[in-house]
């Protein structure tokens, strides 16, 4: 068992793609950590604003409860101190702030897979609240 674990571990650190976030200098933002394509998850408390354009005045769609997993499809753009990426939610497309400051209100879901032999293993981040 140990001999796989030491096989999984260079195999996962080798092999497996480097995907990094797409970046945006937008003042007043954290940094961004989102890659179009992968899931977010939504982690403000309360949960986030879906709108129909980037930008916090524009009208609001639905708000999407925390823990939910979108697909992102879109960004990010910088409007009014804020990245927006854009996403799908419940057959809704629109657009989200991923965060202020050190704050973040949407996050990076990357479940990691690996399969060696007949031996599969998925590796899901955890949940934090």
């Amino acid at each position: 068992m140990k001999r796989y674990l030491i096989i999984f571990s260079f195999f996962f650190l080798s092999f497996s793609p480097i995907i990094s976030a797409q970046t945006t200098n937008c003042t007043g933002a954290p940094e961004s950590q989102l890659v179009i394509g992968e899931q977010a998850r939504i982690v403000a408390d309360g949960g986030s604003n879906l709108r129909t354009r980037p930008t916090p005045d524009s009208p609001l769609l639905t708000i999407i409860p925390q823990n939910e997993l979108v697909p992102v499809l879109d960004g990010p753009f910088c409007s009014a101190g804020y990245a927006w990426w854009q996403v799908d939610y419940d057959s809704e497309r629109g657009w989200v702030a991923e965060g202020t400051g050190e704050f973040y209100w949407l996050a990076p879901y990357v479940i990691q897979r690996a399969q060696i032999g007949h031996v599969r293993i998925e590796i899901q981040p955890e949940l934090i609240t």
